[in-house]
């Protein structure tokens, strides 16, 4: 994917400054840095209050509710 990315005069010199000092150029730390700060979130997990959860003791579980259902049939679907 390509998109323009505009910076201030100050932050651009400081990314040429890490280019001379790297050998990079300014895509690779430019997605490095991107990189780095997107793992700062969990975007692909579900958050530990999510996670954590163990249930209600009062809810009946609605597995224990799947012997009394009736098998479809395709003419039940269509």
């Amino acid at each position: 994917m390509n998109f323009n990315v505009y910076l201030d005069d100050e932050l651009g010199q400081k990314l040429e400054t890490i280019c001379q000092l790297t050998g990079k150029k300014r895509n690779t730390l430019i997605r490095e840095a991107l990189l780095m700060c997107l793992s700062q979130y969990n975007l692909s997990q579900w958050p530990d209050s999510i996670q954590e959860f163990k249930g209600d003791a009062e809810i009946v579980s609605f597995e224990s509710y799947r012997d009394e259902l009736n098998e479809q049939t395709d003419e039940d679907i269509f």
